[in-house]
């Protein structure tokens, strides 16, 4: 898809999508770390004493909070594999159920008899 997107266009409007790309990184990091630090100023010391924090501290800590906890979802792929994943278990779980079924027919019901049996005179002795 990225392919046919710049097909055909200048090395200049790509360079200014790179751009505009990296600016729009920027300002949203920039965003969230001032969010991040006007939060933690105004709970944090309130709520469990700690003192407040600067912009590159804020910053630190949403870094530290991804690298400790992920990086996110992996968008499509990750429901996609996801949905395979659910078809293999489903496939398997018909399989077991099907040898299972045939267990039972074949011998299960027979031992289940014996086990019981064995138990009622168990406690019929005791």
């Amino acid at each position: 898809m990225t392919g046919n997107f710049f097909k055909g266009k200048s090395v200049i409007k790509i360079a200014g999508w790179i751009m505009a790309g990296i600016l729009l990184a920027c300002v949203f990091a920039f965003i969230l770390g001032i969010g991040v630090m006007y939060l933690w100023n105004w709970l944090m010391p309130d709520i469990f004493g700690l003192g407040t924090i600067g912009y590159w501290q804020a910053f630190g800590l949403i870094l530290l909070a991804k690298i400790l906890f992920g990086f996110g979802g992996h968008g499509e792929s990750n429901s996609k594999s996801k949905g395979k994943k659910d078809k293999i278990e489903s496939k398997v779980k018909t399989e077991q159920d099907n040898l299972y079924n045939e267990w039972w027919d074949s011998e299960g019901k027979n031992k289940f008899d014996e086990y019981f049996e064995k138990k009622k005179n168990e406690k019929e002795e005791s």
